[in-house]
């Protein structure tokens, strides 16, 4: 078991901006809202792979903003599910992480560097979504 922090950040200011960057217009008014911040820990599965949603897990309703793109960061991160010192242990391996997004839906994917699936690596975790307006 790990635990999930998070906290509800409010007030925020957002702003519509293209995928692809570029210049946003100087005049253009920012939006109030609000925004969740989740941090926490995992391990992907035998097959490479870490699941979660985050209306399942979200302690303050009503949860993220309905089509807000999640913005999620994993590390590798060794030592969570080892209690090993670090001294004169082994380097871990290196390891790549990719994080797949749908809606609330969060899927962790580990990779060796030869781009095989590596399971059973242990990572932490942050993402940041826009809360759901409520009227």
């Amino acid at each position: 078991m790990s635990r999930l922090v998070q906290w509800k950040q409010d007030p925020v200011r957002v702003k519509n901006v293209r995928l692809e960057g570029g210049e946003v217009p100087r005049g253009e008014q920012c939006d109030s809202s609000y925004a969740y911040v989740y941090a926490g820990h995992g391990v992907t599965d035998g097959s490479g792979v870490w699941r979660i949603r985050l209306g399942d897990v979200t302690c303050d309703p009503p949860g993220p903003r309905h089509n807000s793109v999640p913005s999620v960061v994993a590390t590798p991160t060794y030592g969570i599910v080892e209690s090993k010192a670090a001294a004169g242990s082994h380097p871990p391996p290196p390891t790549f992480l990719v994080a797949l997004v749908l809606g609330d839906d969060i899927s962790i994917h580990s990779f060796s560097p030869g781009g095989q699936r590596m399971p059973d690596v242990p990572f932490s975790w942050h993402c940041v979504v826009e809360g759901e307006l409520v009227k």
